[in-house]
């Protein structure tokens, strides 16, 4: 295998380690050895992908976005945009968004750390809840004094907020209620999309 290959293949395998346990502990618990055990790497060869632990929770963040984008959309091209707001909704605010590890949403685990003065990170952060935004835009119309960017960021924010509120408050009966909470306002207040 060439040489650039290698490094290509270790440093996705770092990526994903990375991701796979920031959406689980959130950036501050998780150590670089964590993640190069994870990744089957000995702590010494980071260095060689990254500047600091800072660019590669920011890489993490993104490709556990990337992930995340991709499960919460899987199968809902050609439909109508209630039903594709619909199932973001219903996949989003589930009990099995908040119980599983792979493939979830890392904001509602790192949101709270995340140092605005960390640029790599915070950037990473951004844009990553943006691109959310840009798929649920589509999904809206304009209302008066309510742009259809508006509502996509506010439901954003609550898919955001009510998952961070579940997980924190796992295995009590209020985080199924926070969840069937929010789907329920999000689907009346926008079931007109």
């Amino acid at each position: 295998m060439p040489r650039a290959t290698q490094k290509a293949e270790t440093h996705e395998a770092i990526v994903q380690a990375a991701a796979d346990l920031i959406r689980i502990h959130g950036i501050a618990s998780v150590s670089v050895a964590q993640v190069m055990q994870g990744a089957g790497l000995t702590v010494g060869g980071f260095y060689a992908h990254f500047a600091s632990k800072s660019h590669l929770a920011a890489a993490a963040l993104r490709r556990a976005f990337a992930d995340n984008m991709n499960a919460l959309f899987v199968g809902t091209e050609g439909a109508s945009r209630g039903k594709q707001l619909d199932q973001a909704v219903r996949r989003y605010l589930s009990r099995e968004h908040r119980d599983m590890v792979e493939q979830t949403c890392p904001v509602p685990a790192c949101v709270s750390e995340v140092d605005p003065a960390d640029t790599p990170v915070r950037d990473a952060l951004v844009d990553g809840v943006d691109e959310l935004v840009k798929r649920l835009t589509p999904l809206f119309d304009n209302r008066p004094g309510l742009t259809a960017r508006q509502r996509a960021l506010g439901t954003a924010a609550t898919f955001i907020g009510a998952m961070a509120l579940a997980r924190a408050s796992r295995g009590t009966p209020w985080s199924d209620e926070v969840l069937l909470a929010a789907r329920k306002m999000l689907m009346h207040i926008e079931g007109d999309a």
